[in-house]
């Protein structure tokens, strides 16, 4: 596949003529991460991110040495800062999750191809809106929710992000551990994996092979999860 071909699997570049695909294909540069790389450092320079494939996290390093994931980035997302635009601030590091393919694109040269097409401008907005109201919205579940609805909650969204419905049933596609999820919801592994056997117990969540793969995946209760989330709120 070329990079063309990978930019226009973009979320916010999927509607763009080819015309200006080229545009974008000529400021940026296309580099593959390995797993638990590096992409984008709480240090790092002004510049944008594209990503094509693979999944990364988010993450802030708090004093005490722990990390808290914030949020999980799939195909198609967009992260990075510039000295108008933070889609990601300075504290936080990403980091792949599993081989990841981005486009770099360094910040004079995003804010001129932002400055010739608005449009591109409006869904980067509507990016930066959605991400901030999920953080909002993570922050009071810590503040104020129990492990099991966090955790719960965190499975939905997470299926919902990347997952396939299968009739009452919603698979989560991603590569997550236990630890990844506790790092979401302020908890610790061990808590998190024994409310992971209470939610499998009672229902809202299973896992099993898929077709002819050999690993088991995730699967939420969608219907289950959604009243039990709705009467607990």
């Amino acid at each position: 596949m070329d990079k063309m071909q990978l930019l226009s699997g973009i979320n916010i570049l999927e509607d763009l003529p080819v015309s200006q695909l080229k545009q974008v294909d000529a400021i940026s540069t296309m580099k593959t991460f390995a797993p638990g790389e590096s992409i984008a450092p709480a240090s790092g320079g002004s510049r944008l991110y594209l990503l094509k494939s693979g999944q990364v996290r988010l993450f802030r390093a708090q004093e005490n040495g722990r990390e808290f994931t914030y949020d999980i980035l799939t195909d198609g997302s967009i992260f990075g800062r510039t000295a108008q635009l933070e889609l990601t601030d300075s504290g936080t590091t990403v980091e792949a999750m599993q081989e990841s393919t981005v486009c770099i694109i360094e910040e004079d040269d995003f804010q001129q191809f932002l400055i010739d097409h608005p449009d591109v401008s409006m869904a980067v907005m509507q990016v930066l809106s959605e991400r901030l109201q999920a953080l909002i919205r993570l922050g009071e579940m810590i503040a104020l929710r129990s492990v099991k609805y966090r955790l719960l909650y965190l499975l939905l969204h997470l299926s919902e992000k990347k997952g396939r419905r299968f009739q009452e049933w919603q698979s989560v596609d991603l590569e997550v551990t236990h630890q990844d999820l506790a790092q979401m919801i302020g908890s610790t592994r061990e808590t998190t994996s024994a409310t992971l056997k209470e939610l499998m117990n009672e229902g809202y969540i299973k896992r099993e092979k898929r077709f002819l793969r050999r690993t088991q995946h995730l699967y939420v209760h969608a219907d289950k999860a959604g009243t039990y989330l709705h009467d607990a709120g």
